[in-house]
């Protein structure tokens, strides 16, 4: 198998970003690129090939092979094969139930952290389970990032490159100022000394790598079990589903989860009441 594609292929993705870029946001066509690319590097441009590097996509990133390549078949004028693609129906395997800690855990992890003087994985920790975001985001924020007031806040980058603003309590900020006072820098977690608007995906890689490491140790030591950083995304879901009386809306915008059957215009009315109740939450780390 070649690694490279030859001209005639590099042009045809080329043209096909082109065409793609005006319709997606930049994360989105990256990773449409990558997929269109895989399959010109691996098949031929024939029906049967493009229909069966879709269905291998069933496992991993199946929604963006398949658009990608729906999009692909468009753009080269086979609309009928577009269709089909969009038809696909997966046979997804079944998977391992996700697993998630109890508030009290969360608690006893954190304390654990602090404990060992590993404070800079403790706050990633407290802000992951009070913005229920992706640890990548996390690890991007900035200083500046941070507002202070009656609720305090920060800003995150989603997966699609958008930008929200989630709500923090006022210990976890207070947490944040701790880990900055006498180490001020750009990045609050990346540790670089290099003042630049953002930070690289190897940047992000090395620390996200170092610090899963760190937290399956520590939580194997203390807990008799393994846990990961969704663990600690999933927890924040569930106490807040229970915290908002079950507003399952509330918790789909606090994830960023898209429904396909409601608006997402709708779902950010309802995160009002978490930032209601976010003014009264008195707990502590």
């Amino acid at each position: 198998m070649t690694t490279q594609l030859d001209t005639e292929k590099e042009q045809l993705l080329d043209d096909y970003v082109s065409y793609v870029e005006p319709r997606v946001s930049t994360l989105t066509l990256r990773n449409y690129k990558s997929q269109v690319r895989k399959f010109l590097r691996e098949y031929e441009l024939t029906d049967s090939d493009m229909l069966e590097y879709v269905m291998r996509g069933a496992q991993k990133r199946a929604y963006v092979r398949k658009q990608a390549m729906r999009l692909f078949a468009l753009f080269i004028g086979r609309e009928d094969i577009a269709q089909k693609i969009q038809a696909t129906k997966y046979q997804v395997k079944n998977r391992k139930r996700m697993e998630t800690l109890t508030y009290d855990e969360v608690v006893e992890l954190v304390e654990r952290l602090k404990e060992y003087g590993e404070f800079s994985l403790a706050v990633v920790i407290m802000l992951c389970f009070d913005t229920g975001a992706r640890i990548r985001a996390i690890l991007r924020v900035k200083e500046r990032d941070f507002k202070e007031g009656e609720t305090p806040s920060v800003e995150l980058q989603e997966k699609n490159g958008k930008f929200i603003n989630r709500y923090i309590t006022q210990d976890t900020y207070r947490h944040v100022e701790e880990l900055l006072t006498g180490n001020p820098q750009r990045h609050v977690f990346i540790g670089t000394e290099e003042i630049r608007e953002g930070v690289s995906t190897d940047d992000i890689s090395t620390v996200y790598s170092s610090m899963y490491k760190l937290l399956r140790a520590v939580s194997e030591k203390t807990m008799g079990k393994s846990v990961s950083f969704h663990w600690i995304r999933r927890a924040s879901g569930v106490y807040w589903y229970q915290k908002t009386d079950k507003n399952i809306r509330a918790v789909q915008e606090l994830y960023s989860h898209p429904d396909p059957g409601t608006t997402a215009r709708y779902l950010r009315l309802e995160g009002e009441e978490i930032k209601e109740r976010m003014k009264h939450e008195k707990r502590e780390w």
